[in-house]
């Protein structure tokens, strides 16, 4: 089996955070009752190294989450683990394609030769696309929010973290859950799973779910509810155990989601300054936005579609001291936008309007093969590995402008279709040697070798949106190569107290423009982007293992950050074009705090908080703009999370369980200009459970409400002056009632 390294006692929790202080917040953790009666934190073991080991050994600033805390806080999408991970975020322009952020760094890019800064993984395989990420997250083992650049074991675009989802594997005994839910919105949620032995030595599991909800955000032009959900999948895995030396896994899985777009909503005032140069319009038939969060001017309910389907085997085999694993894979995915991007008011609606449309197509082949291993009587842990990815993705993208004076025929169209093909080689080793019982060095490097070749088309329009007439056919390539180490000192001070510091790099891939403007723009790629980090961290566990308090501090210098922005074709340009460019440089300096206390038997307080300081520190625009000093996108200065939840053992063998969360995020900015229309302004969350668990566990039964006091926020706001900014809201409150059984169990 894989070597584990094991702490002088196993206090784990939740997340250990390694480079922060992890120890859960929340959700992630449960109350356990040791040989002396005393309460101490669960264990969680996480792969966060490429091995197995106690959350609160790993010098990462990882956060865990159980598959059991993710059932209890109806956890079912990546931004629902973003309120209960210091300093992750999330936002979506094109509904269906998550934008995810960790520490101020993420991208916008979404265009065939872009990439995503925080990679999302299904059981070690990569996810390319960011709409290939979009499926229900049940029946999850865990869940692994890894901070700050992963460059070494985790590889291309980790730069600015890695979402790690693990699967639970087909169990060796019979067991099964059936869950029904209900709630307003004429929410409907039917999830299941059945797992367990075929034979002696093959295990077999399968899952489905299924999920649907109105809209929330209603459209005054046609009375359609927008931002409603809508999607199914299935998940099946067999388990072959020939030896006690060898494991074969292979799981297929397949979702589909079919939705309305989302429910923009106009945010911000026009801009009075702006000439009267749209089209001859004046300023006046642009009216000052209506600010209404449940009320969108869209006049069609837009398409929002995504078909996801995978196929992996993973091969576990003892080899002399270590073990020698290989992840081979395919995945495919096609993702179809429809959106009306100008949800302007009625008044103008007979004016201009204008919509997009996007059919993404991708599919992807990786192969990882490593060998984990101990040696010099388990002092020295190590793990060396070789890693391809071959990637292809087409993407059309139409553009299209309505005006009254052109009888709304089509007018100011563009059209791009990207061909890109990604070729991903990189080599990799991390060991770790212990000089005693007290301090530990870790060393670890990967070289990283990438080629992407493109053949776009495109059609841009002679509008004042583009002043550009131009079309154009064109065949291109380029490649990168990084080297991104890791050294971390690690210190066991005391049985109580975990100390670290580390060093790292990342890396992310050059790429192309999704729609260029030009046929130089379309020729012309944009750099590589590299990050270099420096954290230290401290885990304490106290009051005999009641108590857990985490903390680290993180110094990331990012070198030609890529930044998509949308740059005036001229001066004055209303729309203008939305393109990527590298800032010169970039930091993101920060603190990270969790807690966990278990006061008394049944009730455990946690929490986490973060503070950001980020900013562009050279980042002079070709127009003169400067934006040194402004903050990055989609980093709160300050953001928190904290959790109350109590369990009450009945004399009838029953239980009970209430949990109280809040989360709160300070205003955070969308444009690396700062403009204060493009904020996400601070909100507050609150959610509440109750659950009653009958004697034999055989049933429960649970009331729930989501943004309990039905704040109004935004998850996304993009600049677009003089018209105000189309804003993509968050849910209002919803609430609602479930049943889940258990059996086998």
């Amino acid at each position: 089996m894989l070597p584990t390294r094991k702490s002088p006692r196993a206090i784990v929790a939740t997340p250990v955070l390694a480079a922060a202080i992890l120890s859960i917040a929340g959700p992630q953790s449960t109350l356990a009752q040791s040989d002396d009666n005393n309460l101490v934190i669960d264990e969680i073991v996480v792969t966060s190294q490429k091995r197995e080991q106690n959350l609160q050994s790993v010098p990462i600033a990882v956060t865990a989450i159980t598959g059991e805390a993710m059932r209890k806080a109806d956890i079912h999408t990546l931004d629902d683990i973003t309120t209960r991970t210091p300093g992750f975020s999330m936002g979506s322009f094109n509904k269906g394609q998550p934008q995810l952020f960790i520490r101020g760094i993420g991208s916008n890019a979404d265009g065939a030769g872009s990439d995503v800064s925080v990679v999302t993984f299904l059981d070690e395989v990569y996810i390319g696309r960011a709409s290939g990420a979009v499926f229900d997250l049940f029946d999850l083992e865990r869940v692994e929010v890894l901070r700050g650049p992963q460059g070494t074991l985790f590889g291309k675009n980790a730069i600015g973290g890695a979402v790690s989802l693990h699967t639970a594997k087909p169990a060796d005994d019979f067991y099964g859950r059936a869950e029904v839910s209900v709630g307003n919105f004429n929410a409907r949620v039917v999830r299941g799973l059945v797992s367990g032995p075929l034979t002696d030595n093959i295990f077999g599991k399968i899952t489905a779910s299924w999920r649907e909800r109105d809209g929330y955000v209603t459209s005054v032009t046609t009375g359609d509810k927008l931002s409603d959900q809508q999607t199914w999948g299935l998940r099946g895995s067999l388990r072959f155990v020939p030896s006690d030396t060898l494991e074969v896994i292979v799981t297929g899985d397949y979702s589909r989601s079919d939705e309305f777009a989302n429910g923009r909503i106009l945010v911000g005032d026009a801009d009075p300054a702006t000439p009267d140069i749209l089209w001859g319009i004046g300023q006046a038939a642009f009216p000052d936005a209506a600010n209404d969060f449940t009320k969108t001017f869209a006049d069609n309910q837009g398409v929002a579609d995504t078909e996801i389907a995978g196929l992996a085997a993973t091969v576990s085999w003892d080899v002399g001291p270590g073990t020698l694993t290989s992840i081979t894979a395919y995945r495919e995915s096609e993702y179809i936008n429809l959106d009306d991007i100008a949800s302007w008011d009625l008044s103008i609606a007979d004016v201009i309007d204008a919509a997009t449309f996007i059919d993404e197509q991708a599919e992807q082949f990786s192969q990882e093969i490593r060998y984990t291993s101990s040696s010099m009587d388990d002092r020295l842990q190590w793990v060396a590995g070789l890693y391809y990815l071959r990637e292809d993705v087409q993407r059309d993208e139409n553009s299209t402008v309505f005006v009254a004076a052109t009888e709304n025929t089509p007018f100011g169209r563009s059209f791009s279709r990207q061909d890109n093909t990604t070729d991903s080689f990189s080599i990799f080793a991390d060991a770790t040697y212990d000089f005693n019982d007290v301090f530990s060095l870790t060393v670890g490097g990967r070289y990283t070798s990438e080629e992407k070749d493109i053949r776009q088309i495109g059609v841009t329009p002679i509008v004042i949106v583009h002043t550009i007439n131009e079309s154009y056919d064109i065949m291109d390539g380029e490649s990168w190569t990084a080297f991104t180490p890791r050294v971390v000192l690690q210190l066991q001070a005391t049985d109580s107290v975990f100390l670290y510091a580390s060093a790292s790099e990342g890396f992310k891939s050059g790429g192309y423009e999704g729609t260029a403007a030009t046929e130089v723009a379309a020729r012309t790629p944009f750099d590589q982007e590299d990050a270099t980090a420096f954290e230290l961290g401290a885990k304490m566990d106290l009051w005999n293992d009641r108590l857990r308090l985490n903390a680290a501090v993180f110094a990331t210098d990012y070198n030609d950050l890529q930044v998509l922005v949308r740059k005036e074709a001229f001066p004055g340009d209303p729309l203008g074009i939305v393109i990527t460019e590298n800032a010169a440089d970039a930091t993101s300096n920060g603190l990270e705090l969790e807690f966990q206390a278990a006061l008394f038997e049944g009730f455990l307080l946690s929490g986490n908080y973060t503070y950001l300081d980020t900013s562009y520190d050279n980042y002079l625009e070709p127009n003169g703009i400067d934006n040194k000093g402004n903050p990055l996108r989609n980093a709160p200065e300050n953001s928190y999370n904290i959790v109350a939840n109590y369990t009450k053992d009945l004399n009838s063998g029953a239980s009970f369980d209430i949990r109280f969360e809040f989360f709160h995020s300070d205003e955070s900015f969308q444009d690396p200009r700062k403009e204060i229309n493009a904020a996400k302004p601070e909100y507050d969350l609150a959610h509440l459970r109750l659950s009653y668990t009958t004697a034999n566990s055989g049933w429960e039964f649970a009331a729930w409400a989501k943004n309990l006091f039905d704040e109004e926020y935004l998850m996304h706001n993009f600049p677009l002056q003089p018209f105000g900014n189309p804003g993509t809201v968050g849910p209002p409150r919803t609430y609602g009632f479930s049943a889940t059984m258990f059996f086998g169990e």
